[in-house]
């Protein structure tokens, strides 16, 4: 029950800060606070709207405190991105998306500590039986789904920028990057989907093929080669992981 519950805040959370934070919101909070708080009010709302059917004094507690964490958190976000960039983009990033999840587990441990009872609405329910026969699946494999497509390629973007090669022209280097994230998007989705069916060998030749599209420039450019390779071992790496800890 509190597993499912933890699946259901991170899948909240995953739409929040990564669905419905656009571009321009996520550029334009690191110097206007204003976005900041913007961001953090539709954070806010995905919580409220996404936990109604199993609402009571405990779980609107709870949001309101996610709520506030977050908004905190991004808050000294901003303030360190605006007086002290010393430490570097990936280090900032990991850092804040873990204090999140961090503060959702401790939520659920409170929750189970303290016993407290969490249900679905008998309405909700019957309303629910009408799509599915197992909610909890279809939860667990919507926040896997939600999981490796954009929060998946902006982690891996964020990681490998210090270590992305110099390029002399700039434009090709934005279509490399989009056909890549979509790419890498679609071979994680295979991968789940291969993982699901227990088709583990499978896995390896999904990555031969998307090697083999680069074989070219991999052998010729061994900087392009090192930084090719930490993108692939990180985007199978977050596909298993998320696999694992959602499904088993």
């Amino acid at each position: 029950m509190y597993k499912n519950l933890l699946i259901l805040f991170v899948l909240l959370h995953v739409l929040g800060d990564f669905y419905l934070q656009t571009d321009t919101i996520s550029e334009k909070k690191i110097f206007k606070y204003k976005y900041v708080v913007l961001h953090s009010i539709l954070y806010a709302a995905v919580f409220c709207v996404g936990t109604i059917l199993i609402w009571s004094m405990q779980i609107a507690i709870a949001v309101f405190v996610l709520s506030v964490l977050h908004f905190l958190i991004d808050s000294v976000k901003y303030l360190y991105s605006k007086y002290d960039n010393s430490v570097s983009e990936s280090i900032v990033y990991c850092t804040d998306q873990w204090i999140h999840i961090l503060s959702l587990i401790i939520t659920v441990i409170i929750f189970k500590y303290c016993n407290y009872n969490i249900a679905v609405l008998p309405e909700a329910k019957s309303f629910l039986s009408i799509f599915t026969d197992n909610g909890m699946t279809a939860l667990r494999w919507s926040c896997i789904i939600l999981i490796v497509c954009k929060p998946a390629n902006i982690t891996i973007k964020k990681i490998l920028s210090q270590y992305k090669p110099g390029s002399k022209d700039g434009s090709s280097d934005k279509t490399i990057k989009n056909v890549g994230a979509f790419i890498g998007t679609l071979e994680r989705m295979i991968i789940v989907l291969l993982l699901s069916v227990n088709q583990y060998a499978a896995i390896g030749l999904v990555l031969t093929a998307k090697s083999v599209a680069r074989y070219d420039k991999i052998s010729k450019e061994p900087s392009f080669a090192e930084y090719y390779l930490l993108g692939t071992l990180l985007s199978t790496l977050l596909v298993i992981l998320t696999y694992l800890l959602l499904c088993k």
